[in-house]
């Protein structure tokens, strides 16, 4: 509807006599400007009406009414309709995600039917492990130092299968790997362990993946970037951590003063993952925490890396969000302090107000792990979570 204009009037509306010759002048020019117009009026309907349209000039279709014009008649009065749609930006974790257990890994089969569970559930998301804890990459990759090893790759279905089967259904594939707690690698690749260190114990201890080493950036940034290739566009970074919260006995022989040393040695956590995260531009990197990690006192272990982040700025830490887990242990309350104890909306908030102090401005995702915990807490803990507005959240067991 077109709005109406108020006229400002700086003139009489009524007009003064004209003067003879000066109605000879205006008809004479009207009589030009009239015959002008007659002239290119029929000259530009002669081109119209017998004008053919070149073959490659194709009709330009309009939205969705189904109104053919062609290109120059679209962009005469009207602005040019894009055709190309706006690109979907897709959240970190779309809805609800679920943790799927390492045996639906074991063939395309089994992967079907737990997909096929999850969507009828109601989930949008799926985290997949696919590198564990003992370094194993639970996937048949392709990297180069990893198929040249023996037992680093243990998977029977290819990245790309999982991530595909999972995006078939409907369902968001989300990868998680542990980074620096890892066995196997350590031993079968070059400059990924400390060197000389077997965790205290000569002969017995296992190795662990170093964050100072320029191998360690290397393999991460390559299982990233074939994760991401294969459809992971979400990587969950687990076990970004330290062997040890400190070093103690032959470590401090066997070890440098800047791996030992708790006051700084966690700027090269944060730098491990900046390193990873600059090779791999286009990745979301998530961050896994633990909430038991937040102490009263220094931060350690999962929580370490985020004394890198200012409490108002989370730049110097190139992830998109922190995965934060709370446990069972997180919820349980026993002996004289269970009648008074606090509920679990307010254990929630208490936790959430811990991890902020360090976490910046990044996003918090909880991960729920009902391992030993009964369905009635289970419920309201997720009820809990909502109430903390936390609507999005990853259940695991």
């Amino acid at each position: 509807m077109s709005k109406g204009f108020k006229v400002r009037r700086s003139k009489s509306l009524y007009k003064r006599r004209k003067s003879g010759l000066r109605k000879t002048v205006e008809t004479a020019v009207l009589v030009i400007a009239v015959a002008g117009l007659v002239f290119v009026g029929y000259n530009v309907a002669d081109v119209l009406l017998n004008y053919v349209p070149p073959p490659d000039e194709l009709p330009v279709i309009v939205g969705e009414t189904g109104v053919s014009v062609t290109a120059d008649d679209a962009s005469a009065e009207e602005p040019p309709v894009s055709l190309q749609e706006e690109p979907i930006i897709s959240p970190i974790v779309s809805g609800n995600a679920v943790y799927a257990p390492s045996n639906v890994l074991a063939s395309s089969a089994a992967l079907s039917s737990y997909l096929e569970t999850v969507k009828s559930d109601g989930y949008d998301s799926i985290v997949v492990e696919m590198k564990d804890e003992e370094g194993r990459l639970l996937y048949q990759s392709k990297i180069k130092k990893v198929t040249a090893a023996d037992g680093i790759s243990t998977g029977t279905l290819t990245a790309e299968q999982i991530a595909n089967a999972a995006i078939a259904v409907g369902i968001k594939p989300i990868a998680r790997i542990s980074t620096l707690k890892d066995h196997i690698a350590s031993e079968k690749i070059d400059d990924v362990s400390y060197y000389g260190w077997v965790d205290n114990v000569p002969g017995v201890g296992k190795r662990w993946a170093n964050p100072f080493s320029d191998g360690t950036v290397d393999y991460i940034s390559d299982i990233t970037a074939e994760l991401y290739k294969a459809g992971f566009t979400d990587i969950i970074f687990a076990n970004t951590i330290f062997p040890k919260q400190y070093f103690s006995g032959l470590d401090f022989e066997v070890l440098p003063y800047y791996v030992t040393d708790g006051s700084n040695r966690f700027t090269g956590l944060g730098e491990f993952v900046n390193k990873v995260a600059g090779n791999n531009p286009d990745a979301n990197i998530i961050l896994e925490v633990s909430l038991g990690c937040f102490t009263d006192g220094e931060l350690g272990k999962t929580a370490e890396i985020l004394r890198n982040l200012d409490s108002r700025n989370s730049d110097s830490l190139n992830v998109g969000a922190i995965v934060l887990t709370f446990t069972r242990e997180d919820f349980q309350v026993s002996g004289a302090n269970a009648r008074t104890a606090p509920s679990f909306e307010k254990m929630v908030k208490d936790g959430l107000s811990k991890v902020k102090n360090h976490s910046g401005d990044l996003d918090i995702i909880p991960l729920f792990d009902r391992d030993g915990l009964p369905e009635n807490d289970r419920n309201k803990i997720a009820e809990a979570f909502s109430a903390n507005g936390l609507e999005v959240f990853i259940i695991r067991n």
